[in-house]
């Protein structure tokens, strides 16, 4: 594992997910340690890293449920009102969070520019959330680094200059973890004979 490239920082209005970071990090580890190093969350796609999510939240004495039932707003309905789903909605107390995530996975060069695309894309499904119970609506963006593995000596720069350009779209929440090499897991025909070493997350509330 590439431990000087774990970190996770929160901010307001976001403070109260650090309890959940820190059980997501361990749970990527977990997970990848736990299969011999065949198996991680992020050498699937979306579905399986929103899981892991949820289960650290959980961990971290949230209630969480997956693909929950919501209203949408919508410009393209008479009504402007449509039934969807949440990926994501976490509950402790008071607080309410409904999260609208997104996953992409491609090479540094490429994630530099799709990473803001694709959390843009998260922060307009998420303001089109109105769920039954209000709360935070939450962006979540994963990130995931592919490569060979004859690219893997020069991984720790490049994982540090996508970091910071990670950074530079002001999350509310960021987190990154690097537990190992495996092999991608998708019938992406871009994913043969690639793999990926960890993940990022970035989170924004959106109103």
């Amino acid at each position: 594992m590439l431990k000087t490239l774990e970190r996770f920082e929160v901010g307001p209005p976001l403070l109260h997910w650090e309890g959940i970071l820190r059980q997501w990090t361990f749970m990527n580890k977990e997970i990848f340690n736990s299969s011999n190093s065949k198996i991680a969350p992020y050498s699937f796609r979306e579905r399986p890293n929103i899981s892991v999510m949820a289960g650290a939240a959980i961990k971290a004495g949230w209630v969480a449920l997956e693909e929950c039932w919501s209203e949408k707003k919508s410009q393209s309905k008479e009504s402007g009102i449509y039934g969807g789903r949440a990926d994501l909605i976490l509950w402790r107390g008071d607080i309410r969070e409904n999260i609208e995530a997104k996953f992409t996975c491609d090479s540094f060069l490429a994630l530099e520019k799709k990473c803001k695309d694709r959390h843009n894309d998260a922060k307009t499904d998420a303001s089109k959330l109105k769920p039954p119970v209000k709360g935070n609506n939450i962006a979540l963006t994963f990130i995931v680094p592919r490569l060979v593995k004859s690219e893997l000596n020069s991984f720790e720069s490049n994982a540090l200059v996508l970091m910071r350009h990670c950074l530079d779209l002001k999350p509310d929440i960021f987190g990154a973890i690097f537990p190992g090499w495996v092999e991608r897991q998708t019938s992406d025909r871009n994913d043969k004979e690639k793999g990926s070493v960890g993940i990022i997350v970035i989170g924004n509330v959106v109103k």
